[in-house]
């Protein structure tokens, strides 16, 4: 029975070792891969990001410049109502390029960073 249980035992070990060796074979061999895809995909999720933002950015300038002429002209006949609407139209227009220039900013710092320096991107993660 002490035989039967040490060749058992034995069986056992060689299993596992072979297992834990071919684990070890395919996390060396993927690992790399992994780094790679990882670091790609936020680069170009950031850029991507940051170009939207950029968008949104410039849309929201023009559409305040338009917003803002549109408070000049009826500040003239003195419509108080028509001039406060604009004028709260104007302050939410800025506003919102102000986020999104925000979110381009950062969004482009982060795919810089990746670029530049891909350990540190690692480690932060």
């Amino acid at each position: 029975m002490d035989h039967e249980l040490k060749a058992r035992l034995a069986s056992y070990l060689d299993t596992l070792e072979s297992t834990v060796k071919s684990g070890s074979d395919f996390l060396v061999e993927q690992a790399p891969l992994y780094v790679r895809e990882y670091l790609n995909w936020t680069f170009w999720s950031s850029m991507f990001i940051g170009v939207v933002c950029a968008a949104i950015f410039w849309f929201m300038v023009l559409a305040s410049k338009a917003a803002y002429k549109k408070v000049v002209e009826n500040m003239y006949p003195y419509n108080d109502s028509l001039t406060a609407s604009w004028t709260a139209v104007l302050i939410m227009m800025v506003a919102c390029s102000l986020l999104s220039l925000i979110f381009t900013v950062t969004s482009f710092y982060t795919a810089t960073k990746v670029t530049l320096a891909p350990r540190v991107v690692l480690m932060e993660r």
